[in-house]
């Protein structure tokens, strides 16, 4: 499976996206979708582009992992999670996401996975 790919199942899973329903949404046939899907064939750029918006993602984010000029999925997911909060549930939440990436870090050697993704607060 192409890295495209790899992407976009992840977060047609945590979408609940089926490729039937890609199918459905992109308006492509069910043997398109699963040739994409199962022999990594790549989309056209107009439908690259649509199912990008379907994931609530770019195009630069699924072909090379960089979020461009907006937030990557997850970390959109995160900001998502955190807008209801008190302004002190905020705050405890953001010592408790410093708090494991601290830990982390030492159990890893100092390497953080994504943490290009994550800025000090």
């Amino acid at each position: 499976m192409s890295i495209f790919w790899d992407r976009a199942s992840l977060l047609m899973d945590k979408r609940k996206i089926k490729p039937v329903d890609l199918a459905r949404l992109t308006g492509k046939n069910r043997s398109s979708v699963s040739d994409w899907l199962n022999k990594g064939v790549l989309p056209r750029v107009d439908d690259a582009v649509k199912i990008a918006d379907l994931l609530g993602t770019s195009v630069e984010y699924l072909v090379t992992g960089k979020a461009g000029n907006e937030l990557a999925p997850l970390l959109k997911d995160l900001v998502d999670a955190a807008a209801p909060l008190s302004d002190e549930e905020l705050a405890y939440f953001i010592g408790q996401i410093k708090s494991y990436k601290v830990m982390d870090n030492r159990k890893r050697g100092g390497t953080f996975p994504g943490s290009s993704d994550l800025r000090e607060a």
